[in-house]
């Protein structure tokens, strides 16, 4: 009784267009691969199916197998590109690498029993759901290329390696329940997700979610580190919840231009440019950040409110070009970097009662600066170019008014004879108690704001 097909074998007739063989349980390698008119096969009793098995039977439509089986070897049913359903999976555990890549008009496959695929196992198929409830893994472009695929609900994926679902452009939803490592470039391009559903997920690794351009909202609750451009590109991207994240990468949310408020309550490191041009972003609350790197928030043009509670350090250019920055809110900074506040053309005040140092044009053409409130006991370095170009440099055209800088009544003559902040002498005046006592009930109202916003 003949058990098997080996490869390149003789006696079946390659121009068939259908076979149906009982006594087969093993086609080896290529085994059935190359057969060009071939549109069925049955198997139903074999159960072993190995590499190249179909391989480029482009016109294979329908695969019956034996629910014996347990492995598709790789590159099995590779660029069946007419192939519409396989049955008998129910009992396979093991889908290997490119297995069905290229199957482009498969559109379900039924999988319980998968614990581990492949590589492009999917890639470039035509799937539009997938039930797999058992696997665990998704490997390196397991599903890449699928433009078909609608939605996925994997609950026991634990992890999706690179670049798993890239460029899925018909991709809706997403549902990992279970899942704790997306990494790289695991969505890139899935231009149609707008659903992404991943509670247990830790680490957001580099261009995670590039260019999800659908994607408007997003809520993962216990995320620790959000990669390089995770979300570069989602440019309808508008709310972002990432209450636990404690480390965010540059260029995070490049050109998510429909971002209006941002806030991570424990997030204590990022990097240059992490937030920088944000077109529409209004709003930022770090309360946990000590640092505001380089460039950090520079071009945000609408940008009104920052609220850096616990930072002792702005960097270079950090809100240059914030034009439509009023309020910040950063009671223990102590260093203030070049440029930082550069052409903050509508910060009217600042209250700084920690600085020790100013930088060069920290403040450089901030027209409408009209108060510098500095309550301290020792005076902060400044150059001769900190205010430059500000109010307190150049009077107001229509009014002729100059700013003013507030200092303890017991510091006006140290200021007005300090080095540098001599030229600013006519405009130092003694803050009054009145004053005083205002600004730091409005730092414990923003500072209760926080705490209330963090609970």
């Amino acid at each position: 009784m003949m058990t098997a097909i080996e490869q390149a074998v003789a006696f079946i007739e390659r121009k068939m267009t259908s076979i149906r063989r009982e006594d087969v349980s093993f086609i080896g390698y290529y085994g059935m691969a190359g057969f060009s008119l071939l549109k069925s096969a049955a198997f139903p009793n074999v159960t072993s199916l190995n590499g190249y098995a179909f391989a480029y039977d482009e016109a294979l439509e329908t695969v019956e197998l034996s629910t014996g089986l347990s492995r598709i070897g790789g590159y099995a049913f590779v660029e069946c590109r007419s192939l519409v359903s396989v049955t008998g999976l129910e009992n396979v555990t093991s889908v290997e690498s490119f297995a069905f890549s290229g199957c482009a008009q498969l559109e379900s496959v039924h999988l319980p029993s998968l614990t581990t695929i492949g590589t492009c196992a999917f890639a470039n198929a035509g799937v539009r759901t997938v039930e797999a409830d058992a696997l665990a893994s998704i490997t390196y472009r397991t599903f890449s290329g699928c433009s078909r695929l609608q939605s996925v609900s994997l609950p026991a994926v634990t992890n999706v390696t690179n670049e798993g679902f890239y460029e899925c452009t018909a991709l809706e939803e997403v549902n990992l329940p279970l899942a704790t490592d997306v990494l790289s470039r695991a969505f890139y391009g899935c231009t149609s997700l707008k659903h992404v559903s991943m509670p247990n997920l830790r680490f957001v690794w580099d261009n995670t979610f590039i260019n999800c351009t659908a994607l408007s909202e997003i809520d993962l609750p216990e995320v620790s580190v959000i990669g390089n451009g995770a979300f570069s590109g989602c440019v309808h991207l508008e709310r972002v919840s990432c209450p636990k994240a404690v480390t965010i990468s540059n260029s995070a949310f490049f050109r998510c231009d429909s971002l209006r408020e941002l806030s991570f309550p424990n997030a204590t490191s990022f990097y240059a440019s992490t937030f920088s041009a944000l077109s529409n972003l209004e709003r930022i609350d770090l309360a946990a950040a000590t640092s505001i790197p380089l460039g950090a928030f520079s071009n945000n043009l609408n940008l009104s409110y920052v609220s850096i509670p616990e930072a002792t350090t702005i960097g270079q250019s950090a809100f240059y070009f914030c034009s439509k920055l009023k309020t910040i809110y950063c009671p223990k900074v102590t260093s203030i970097g070049y440029g930082a506040f550069s052409s903050c053309m509508q910060l009217a005040s600042i209250y700084l009662p920690n600085v020790q140092s100013i930088g060069s044009s920290a403040f450089y053409s901030c027209r409408t600066l009209s108060a510098v409130y500095l309550p301290v006991s020792t005076i902060p370095a400044i150059t001769n170019t900190t205010f430059a170009s500000s109010l307190l440099s150049v009077s107001d055209q229509y009014t002729h008014q100059y700013g003013s800088i507030y200092v303890l009544s017991s510091m006006v003559d140290a200021f007005r004879s300090a080095a540098n902040w001599s030229y600013y002498r006519s405009r130092i005046t003694a803050i009054t108690d009145e004053m005083l006592e205002s600004l730091q009930n409005e730092t414990q109202a923003l500072q209760t704001d926080e705490q209330t916003e963090g609970e």
